[in-house]
């Protein structure tokens, strides 16, 4: 209200002396008195109203401060969750799984040795093998011209650590709530199984029909199960929902301990969420907090073939002998995102619009 009495008195005043100017221009000075009366009445009237509110340079000082220091927080602060993708080949892998996964499709190995160590659980009667170690001691030993991968679940929360050795045997061990499986054989076949270190039974002989081992283990947190298979010629397991990945192993150092480093072989990196790419190189390490996806392809041949798409919250690289988080500032996610952009393309339009109604309804 006040700013319109402001505003219509400003017009007043206006008004009185353009009057004013039109009597000087017709020579009618003499006649001023009355317009000098209405302009000090105008004046003391606008004396008696309160002073506008104006910004002040410290005012203007502290809102320019605030708006660096939040500029700053955006472009500091990493965006806590991220898309990720990540195409990598390593000696090894380590990691969790975040969902019970289980084989939907059974497939062929290739002939050579297969290991299955640390089981509560191998059997196969045909054969003369029913093994039970609730100490988790039941091992068996099998070489063959050719394995059949029939069955295999693994339960939430397993961890493994799988390794590709120089035999091109991919070994995996295994620590948690349950493992089991179903592996068929054929043709030229070696097998020995027992229970720690004593054997059980021995088989030796040309299948020309497939048998199988069923093997299970429980709740194995502190000895882990350990099965190593024939990996020559590459297979690969798909749609394992896991919530970590580490790509490390331990070496001989100077000295007699060992220490961790990178296993990764090559491969890159993807944050499509702000465009960004990255290439890995032999012994690159790689830190990654926060994983929650799944392993869209997992093979294993010379090497492990990781491909894995799901959200990650921070991404360590190695940076000139720095370790630097590859993770987008929350200003680099809100400059990628095209949504963000719409709704502050949006902002200018509306607020000019909300001005135009406000002055078309204001009312004294």
């Amino acid at each position: 209200m006040e700013q319109n009495y402001r505003k219509k008195l400003a017009e007043r005043r206006l008004q009185i002396a353009e009057d004013a100017a039109g009597q000087v221009i017709s020579g009618k000075e003499d006649d001023l008195n009355p317009i000098r009366t209405k302009l000090d009445a105008i004046s003391k009237i606008q004396a008696i109203l309160p002073a506008r509110k104006k910004l002040t340079d410290r005012t203007g000082v502290v809102l320019i401060a605030l708006f660096v220091i939040l500029v700053a927080f955006l472009w500091i602060n990493k965006k806590s969750t991220n898309a990720l993708q990540l195409d990598i080949q390593s000696k090894t892998l380590e990691t969790q799984l975040r969902e019970d996964w289980h084989l939907d499709d059974p497939f062929y190995l290739n002939g050579g040795l297969l290991n299955i160590e640390g089981m509560q659980f191998i059997r196969n009667p045909v054969l003369g093998v029913d093994l039970q170690s609730m100490e988790a001691g039941a091992w068996v030993q099998i070489k063959a011209d050719t394995f059949r991968l029939v069955r295999l679940y693994i339960a939430a929360g397993e961890n493994l650590a799988i390794s590709i050795g120089d035999n091109r045997n991919a070994t995996v061990v295994a620590r948690g709530p349950k493992i089991q499986g179903r592996i068929e054989f054929f043709g030229n076949v070696e097998l020995y199984a027992g229970i720690d270190d004593q054997i059980e039974a021995v088989y030796s002989d040309v299948l020309d029909y497939p048998e199988a081992i069923d093997f299970m283990i429980e709740n194995n947190g502190e000895e882990p199960s350990t099965i190593e298979f024939p990996a020559s010629e590459p297979w690969s397991l798909c749609g394992i929902c896991v919530d970590s990945l580490v790509f490390g192993m331990e070496e001989p150092g100077i000295t007699d301990t060992a220490i961790f480093v990178s296993s990764i072989i090559g491969g890159k990196l993807q944050l499509p969420e702000v465009s960004s790419e990255k290439l890995l190189f032999r012994r690159d390490p790689l830190g990654l907090k926060g994983i929650k996806g799944r392993l869209a392809e997992l093979t294993f041949g010379d090497y492990i073939k990781t491909v894995y798409v799901g959200c990650v919250d921070q991404v360590n690289v190695e940076f000139k002998a720095s370790t630097r988080n590859l993770a987008p500032s929350i200003l680099e996610s809100f400059y990628f995102n095209s949504r963000s952009k719409f709704l502050l393309s949006l902002i200018v339009p509306i607020w000019g619009a909300v001005l135009g109604v406000r002055r078309l309804f204001k009312r004294d």
